[in-house]
């Protein structure tokens, strides 16, 4: 029956503002930062990561978590071609996994020359390349399923865990810091 029996489901358990939260995680120049297109994207992934984490290990088989994996993964290419961009370089048309490493060179390359200023601007960028490098061998591994890995809910919950982090750190390489604070 549950604490509130009175109440309707939908006042005891109110229907989640995916927008909001992401806005709020990315702040909200970041967030707007994006087109709709990648907005829409995270906050539908973020929809069905909810919905998967309510369901029973049991009820979670067969469900499409590959899905999650993917829309993160398109979704921080072209935040990736922006980071690329405000470093100088381009990269068009290239998968996750190239951007990684053609960001990732510049960075060891170009690092040291850099301002101060530019230098606080990407400190945290190495990391979150790490962090999307897994991402992106969870995508070709567990998603495609080469070398015989299985997708599991937990590599999904790993890559969940992080993935907001990651994609404001491009952002904010990209674009600049989310405040003036």
């Amino acid at each position: 029956m549950g604490f509130y029996p009175g109440f309707p489901s939908s006042i005891r358990h109110p229907p989640e503002d995916f927008t909001a939260i992401l806005s709020e995680a990315f702040s909200p120049k970041l967030w707007d930062a994006l087109d709709r297109e990648h907005r829409s994207s995270l906050v539908e992934a973020e929809m069905l990561f909810a919905r998967f984490r309510r369901m029973r290990p049991s009820e979670r088989g067969g469900q499409p978590i590959d899905a999650l994996v993917v829309r993160w993964s398109r979704v921080a290419e072209p935040i990736l071609r922006l980071v690329l961009a405000a470093l100088g370089a381009s990269a068009e048309g290239r998968p996750l996994g190239q951007l990684i490493g053609i960001t990732k060179k510049i960075l060891d390359r170009d690092g040291i020359a850099w301002s101060a200023e530019l230098r606080e601007r990407f400190r945290f960028l190495p990391v979150a390349l790490h962090e999307l490098d897994r991402l992106d061998l969870v995508n070709k591994k567990g998603v495609n399923h080469s070398d015989g890995v299985k997708l599991t809910w937990a590599h999904v919950v790993d890559a969940h865990t992080s993935i907001h982090w990651v994609m404001r750190t491009l952002l904010e390489a990209a674009v600049g810091p989310a405040s003036s604070e």
